[in-house]
């Protein structure tokens, strides 16, 4: 996909010829790619919260739910087909925004001068910018920390690369919480009215 100039870049998905408006803001994306990432959040849940998060009312999409789900899919990987990437390398997970949004400020800050907190940067252009990040940055020396592949390493190597990939290590993924009943849910939110 080329883009040349900010009109080039998308700002809505194509589901089977239904051109549909989104929010392409980075923001709208991170929190996508989050929810994406929950393994707390049910499979079937991710469509209706993605949706609301970036602007379609997926109960008046009459079309198929899995072609608004792929659309969307596309848009998130920018127009290109999903790979390996420093998310996941090696089967390990190299990052999450949500938990290292501090070291993807501060490299963005050291190699482009770009404060995120005031860019207005459309979602292709931020990935653009994250995936050319140098290994002058410490996001992208801490992703090499925890993907590394250390089985062909030996002796003080091998346990040195051990301890950093230890210490960087992201937080385990919660899986989705344990069904309440509606009696279990009831009681909770009266001991809430309670207190």
């Amino acid at each position: 996909m080329l883009w040349l100039k900010r009109e080039d870049l998308p700002e809505s998905v194509d589901v089977n010829g239904t051109i549909i408006p989104i929010f392409a803001d980075f923001r709208t994306w991170v929190r996508v790619d989050s929810v994406i990432q929950d393994n707390a959040i049910p499979e079937g849940l991710k469509l209706p919260v993605i949706c609301d998060l970036i602007g379609i009312n997926p109960f008046a999409f009459k079309g198929n739910q899995k072609d608004l789900w792929d659309a969307i899919m596309g848009f998130y990987f920018c127009g290109k087909k999903p790979k390996e990437s420093y998310a996941k390398t090696n089967g390990r997970q190299g990052y999450r925004f949500e938990y290292d949004m501090d070291l993807i400020y501060a490299a963005f800050r050291q190699q482009y001068n770009i404060n995120l907190l005031d860019a207005k940067l459309h979602w292709f252009e931020f990935k653009a910018l994250f995936n050319a990040l140098s290994d002058d940055t410490m996001i992208i020396r801490i992703i090499g920390y925890r993907t590394r592949d250390t089985s062909n390493l030996k002796g003080e190597e091998k346990s040195h690369a051990q301890r950093l990939e230890k210490y960087y290590r992201l937080p385990e993924d919660k899986g989705p919480e344990k069904e309440r009943t509606p009696q279990e849910i009831e009681a909770e939110l009266l001991a809430r009215l309670e207190t």
